[in-house]
């Protein structure tokens, strides 16, 4: 196209041939020069007779196109054929034509599409539907700049029951609100509207029959669970799914619920039930709805939730409490501007579904467009169409916390989650303990690396310590009757864990005094020191084995001036020690001294007495 040497407005066409491959064919007002081919290498030209008419083959850059000119018009195409075979048309396609006066001369481009064309292809999330099925034709004007694309036109049905468009006939779009409780970490979600359910489910009911689908509608008897819904919701999980329900009376619809009260469990304060009827949406929504394993469900708000998993059902919960859902992503804030707040379908998906349905086209890089939503605004056998394709903002916004992951273990915990280096990035792991003891660490996307089953509960923190002295770190801590030093694989370094009768009554305490890693192993047994070596071994020469009290807190080492300090404490004394174990210096007075730990502030020793004085 950048050859073609013209202001005038150009059409452009293309479909498969018979050996399935793609012809381009394009037109445009002629003129003298209308090629421009000056600054092109590896080009020739010759000229064709095929009947009374002159074609011009073009061979570029090893490429062959071919054009003639009839009436003042230019007709190209990557394929002869199409030219030899051009024939005085007197009839004009009204439904193109039609099409076209909906079109806007401002757009960078209109684009028209025949969606028989499409007799395989799903409709993006909605597998179940050809797009075929969807609509009969599309004309969309597609505005293109550096961070967005922008498609607005209409999509037109081909009568009352053969597209599926129609079965919003006679519906008023409510406001989507699915975007509200969508948790921001699944692949996408469709929501559509009806202002009645009766009037909705009979013209999707007429569809199906049309189509032939063999769909019951047992949950109907009664039709009360829909009749106060204005909206449906299908996320799309990975292989897990979910419907969820927008009540305009919450009470009418859990009265219509009563029959399944079956509590599966309660999680984070919210009772989720299991639920007796899982293909019920499949039956009442066929195709936008298709699976049949809804077993669980719960009620938030005006929300009510049917899952396919425990897992999947607390991923909703967890992401609505937090407020991580898709109304609070950057991506969605950004192209909540170019669509319409209420829609008889919207479908909203990331970059994987988008690149999906574009795959046959090898040459279509849409890696950095991450969010993209499609609207459909029922009018007449038609619907407006809204088409948000956004490319990601690199940003951070202020003051705000998003959730990265969430991980349900197999038993509740038992000690804070705590952050360690992962040597192998340089980024954050996590470690937790549950409360049957087992010990894991958790990747920063939620993975769980390893699951070990520990002798007791770990004492304070978990320290980090190498070893080996080559970069890779390991985990070091005290149960209360075990010393250990874990790998990241969760195995166990030798000659560790070490064993102890009598038990560990403070956290490990980890010494490095030169920054070398000749670590120091410090095991507090209550009035009792023991030092250890990564060998396993006491510590010759460190003379300090047994205070006046049990040890409150853990003990603690600090370089102050160039000098080593060991710092433990009893109730009523302090103890600071050389790195022998020796004192080093003996406090001139005493207090009541609490378990908190202790600090240096401003080169002094800090804690607190059991009455709160620093």
């Amino acid at each position: 196209m950048s050859l073609l040497n013209t202001d005038n407005d150009i059409l452009i066409a293309l479909s498969k041939n018979s050996k399935d491959s793609l012809d381009v064919v394009f037109t445009t007002k002629y003129r003298d020069s209308i090629f421009n081919f000056s600054d092109s290498k590896n080009y020739s030209s010759e000229s064709l007779k095929f009947n009374s008419s002159s074609i011009e083959k073009i061979v570029l850059n090893d490429q062959a196109f071919y054009y003639t000119a009839k009436d003042s018009i230019l007709v190209a195409s990557s394929n002869i054929e199409w030219i030899k075979n051009l024939k005085p048309n007197p009839k004009t396609n009204s439904q193109v034509a039609d099409l076209m006066k909906a079109s806007s001369s401002e757009a960078s481009f209109s684009l028209y599409i025949d969606n028989s064309y499409y007799q395989e292809k799903p409709f993006f999330l909605l597998d179940s539907v050809l797009v075929t099925d969807f609509s009969k034709a599309t004309l969309v004007d597609v505005n293109i700049s550096q961070d967005q694309i922008l498609l607005n036109g209409i999509t037109q049905a081909s009568d009352s029951t053969k597209s599926l468009i129609n079965i919003f006939k006679d519906s008023k779009p409510r406001e989507n609100q699915m975007a509200k409780i969508a948790p921001s970490n699944v692949d996408g979600f469709v929501s559509f509207t009806f202002d009645s359910f009766k009037s909705f489910h009979t013209n999707l009911k007429k569809y199906q029959t049309q189509k032939g689908y063999a769909v019951t509608d047992s949950i109907l008897d009664s039709e009360t669970l829909f009749d106060n819904i204005i909206e449906v919701g299908v996320l799309f999980e990975g292989t897990q799914h979910s419907v969820i329900l927008n009540s305009l009376d919450e009470m009418i619809t859990d009265d219509a619920l009563l029959a399944f009260k079956d509590v599966a469990e309660t999680y984070r304060d919210v009772t989720i039930w299991k639920y007796g009827k899982p293909t019920a949406f499949k039956e009442a929504f066929f195709p936008l709805v298709t699976f049949d394993d809804l077993n669980f469900y719960a009620q938030i708000d005006n929300y009510f939730i049917f899952s396919s998993s425990m897992e999947s059902l607390e991923n909703v919960i967890s992401s609505y409490q937090n407020t991580t859902v898709f109304a609070t992503r950057n991506g969605y804030k950004d192209i909540q501007s170019q669509l319409s707040d209420a829609a008889s379908l919207l479908l909203l998906f990331n970059d994987d579904t988008l690149s999906g349905f574009f795959a046959e086209n090898e040459t279509a890089d849409l890696g950095n467009y991450k969010t993209s939503a499609l609207q459909f605004i029922y009018d007449h056998h038609f619907a407006h169409t809204n088409m948000v394709i956004k490319r990601l903002k690199a940003r951070v916004d202020a003051n705000t916390v998003s959730e990265e992951f969430n991980i349900k273990l197999d038993a509740d915990i038992l000690t804070n989650p705590q952050f360690v280096t992962n040597y192998t990035n340089n980024q954050k792991d996590i470690v937790v303990q549950d409360v049957n003891n087992n010990l894991y660490l958790l990747s920063n996307t939620g993975e769980i690396l390893f699951k070990k089953k520990l002798e007791g509960a770990i004492l304070g923190k978990v320290n980090q310590v190498d070893i080996y002295k080559n970069g890779r770190l390991q985990l070091a801590f005290a149960t209360p009757n075990r010393v250990y030093i874990i790998d990241r694989t969760g195995k166990e370094v030798s000659p560790f864990p070490l064993k102890f009768n009598d038990p560990i009554t403070q956290p490990l305490s980890v010494f490095d005094y030169d920054s070398n890693r000749n670590y120091r192993l410090m095991v507090t047994q209550g009035s009792h020191v023991l030092m250890y070596d990564l060998r396993g071994k006491i510590v010759k020469g460190f003379e300090f084995s047994s205070a006046n009290a049990p040890i409150l807190s853990q003990p603690k080492h600090f370089r102050i001036g160039g000098k080593d300090y060991i710092v433990l404490k009893t109730k009523d004394k302090l103890y600071i020690l050389d790195r022998r174990g020796d004192s080093r210096v003996k406090p001139k007075s005493t207090a009541n001294f609490s378990s908190e730990d202790i600090y240096v502030y401003n080169g002094l020793f800090a804690t607190t007495t059991s009455d709160g004085d620093l």
